[in-house]
């Protein structure tokens, strides 16, 4: 099921704002059990894949956000995320990918449900 919330999300981000010019298609899903201090999802650059963790997403919603917070990577510069994230620990919202990454989950999370359930 989270799996399927998953792909829904990254298809309707594919949607309404296109695909990376990085890869040479949509990032995959991976569901991971494992506890995670602050990671509620993470976007792997080497092999275009987003892992949800499920144990720090309770709703569908936070599912939907995560995944559309990892698009956004998706969409940026492997090259310039690597190097920021190096940087970077957790949830540091100095981080200008990351910063741009949780806006772009804001403004669409709702949205993306919306048409997701029409």
């Amino acid at each position: 099921q989270i799996e399927k919330i998953a792909e829904r999300a990254i298809d309707w981000c594919a949607k309404h704002h296109g695909r990376s010019k990085f890869y040479d298609g949509l990032p995959m899903v991976e569901i991971s059990h494992e506890r995670t201090k602050c990671l509620r999802a993470e976007f792997d650059t080497d092999n275009n894949m987003i892992t949800v963790y499920v144990r720090r997403n309770r709703s569908v919603k936070q599912i939907v956000q995560s995944v559309i917070h990892e698009y956004k990577h998706y969409l940026q510069s492997p090259s310039w995320l690597d190097r920021y994230m190096k940087l970077e620990y957790c949830l540091n919202f100095t981080n200008p990918y990351e910063i741009d990454a949780e806006k772009f989950a804001q403004t669409n999370w709702k949205r993306c449900m919306g048409d997701m359930y029409r």
